[in-house]
């Protein structure tokens, strides 16, 4: 047998399918529509990462983070405009880092990025975040010059060891977010 119960008077309910749909593309307005592909991304990485982790008395860590692919002109394009207290955006393509109130990143995430309801009256809230950008070392191997991988005789003639050139080169970029987080009651907000 099943009850039905109007949506206002389930707010962990409510505040679940808000966040569910806020980050994922399946979101049928608010900011999900409005951002581009990249912020998609961001907001859903953002979402997992605050879900990672036992959420049980004892099991719970307070930190969460994750590192993602994001090209230095998107960094340009959403954090360098930013207005972040204490911190003061360095040129194009310079590699950055700060910490900040999770609000002021709100431009960029959307509002309610922040917290992230869980399947009871609780919710998982960001109370700081500390954002990296920068470039991370690449090294690629060319086979293109190296004798064992282009041996065309017979097999027994074939060196026996690989021996590609190495390249290094910086990648496009990478975005870490490092946040803090705690567990609230969204029914009353003054317990945990």
């Amino acid at each position: 047998q099943y009850s039905w119960v109007p949506l206002e008077e389930n707010p962990e309910l409510e505040a679940y399918l808000y966040h569910y749909r806020e980050a994922t593309a399946l979101g049928k307005g608010g900011t999900q529509e409005d951002s581009e592909e990249i912020i998609q991304y961001l907001q859903t990485a953002i979402f997992h990462a605050l879900g990672k982790g036992g959420h049980r008395a004892g099991q719970y860590t307070t930190d969460a983070s994750l590192t993602l692919p994001f090209p230095s002109r998107d960094f340009d394009k959403y954090f360098r405009p930013l207005k972040i207290v204490g911190w003061a955006a360095k040129g194009s393509g310079q590699p950055e880092s700060f910490k900040c109130h999770p609000r002021e990143l709100n431009p960029v995430l959307g509002g309610g990025w922040m917290q992230k309801a869980l399947k009871t009256s609780t919710a998982i809230k960001v109370n700081a975040v500390h954002v990296t950008w920068g470039y991370k070392p690449v090294t690629r191997y060319d086979h293109t010059k190296c004798p064992r991988c282009t041996h065309r005789g017979a097999d027994r003639l074939r060196p026996s060891t690989c021996t590609p050139e190495e390249v290094q080169h910086s990648d496009s970029g990478w975005l870490t977010l490092g946040m803090t987080r705690e567990i609230i009651n969204t029914l009353h907000p003054k317990r945990t």
